[in-house]
C-alpha cells in the first residue's frame, strides 16, 4: 500500500505522539534493570501511578481492575485516536505491565517496591483477567484480542496472551499468600480499601 516506504518518525516523533506503549515495559524495562535499577524503578512506578487511569478504562468497559492503555501519557488514560478500534483488543499490555512488576521485582529484590506499590498493580491487572475471561464448559477463553504482532487484531485465545494470563493468575496467587503471611498488615488494607475478600482470591 506504499505506506510502509514512507518515512516516518517513530519512538519520540510525531507518528506515535510521544505516548508511552507496551514496549516500554517489555523492551525498555530489562534494559534498564540491569544497568541503572533507579531508572527501571521510575518506569515502574510510572504504571503505579497511572492505575486510576487503568482502572477507569476497565470500568468503562465494563470489566473490573485495571486495564492499561495500549497508548498513554502522563494521565494514564487511553490516548489512542478514537477512530482506531485497536486499543479494545490489544489488551496484551494489560499483561506485559504486570509481567514487568514480576521481572522487576525478582532481578532487582525492591521488596519496597513490591509491598508499597507493585503488588497493587498485579492485584488489580489479575482482577481485570478474571472479569475479562470467559467460561465455556469446563475451561476458559479470552476472546476477540489482538496479539503483540499488531496483524491480526482480533483473534480468539492469543497463545501471548492466554499463557502470560495463566502466568499471573498462578505467580499473583502465591504473592497474596506471601503478603498475607510477611505483610499481613499491607493485605489488611488491600482488602479494606480494594475490597479483596478471601473468596476472590481463591
Amino acid at each position: 500500500d506504499g505506506i510502509r516506504d514512507q518515512p516516518r518518525s517513530r519512538g519520540l516523533g510525531d507518528v506515535y505522539k510521544r505516548q508511552v506503549f507496551w514496549d516500554t515495559d517489555i523492551y525498555m524495562l530489562p534494559f534498564f534493570i540491569h544497568t541503572q535499577p533507579e531508572i527501571a524503578r521510575n518506569l515502574e512506578l510510572f504504571r503505579y501511578y497511572t492505575l486510576n487511569g487503568a482502572r477507569e478504562k476497565a470500568k468503562i468497559m465494563g470489566y473490573k481492575g485495571a486495564m492499561y492503555p495500549w497508548e498513554t501519557s502522563t494521565t494514564g488514560k487511553e490516548e489512542t485516536e478514537r477512530w482506531i478500534a485497536w486499543p479494545y483488543h490489544q489488551l496484551h499490555i494489560v499483561c506485559n505491565v504486570a509481567y514487568a512488576v514480576f521481572n522487576y521485582w525478582w532481578l532487582t529484590g525492591d521488596e519496597d517496591f513490591l509491598v508499597n506499590y507493585g503488588a497493587e498493580i498485579l492485584l488489580e491487572t489479575v482482577r481485570f483477567w478474571a472479569s475479562r475471561v470467559e467460561k465455556k464448559g469446563d475451561h476458559y477463553e479470552i476472546t476477540d484480542v489482538g496479539g503483540p504482532d499488531e496483524y491480526h487484531c482480533r483473534t480468539d485465545n492469543n497463545t501471548y496472551i492466554n499463557g502470560l494470563v495463566k502466568y499471573l493468575l498462578r505467580h499473583t496467587y502465591t504473592l497474596v499468600k506471601y503478603l498475607q503471611e510477611k505483610y499481613p498488615q499491607k493485605w489488611e488494607e488491600f482488602e479494606k480499601r480494594l475490597g479483596y475478600s478471601q473468596e476472590e482470591v481463591e
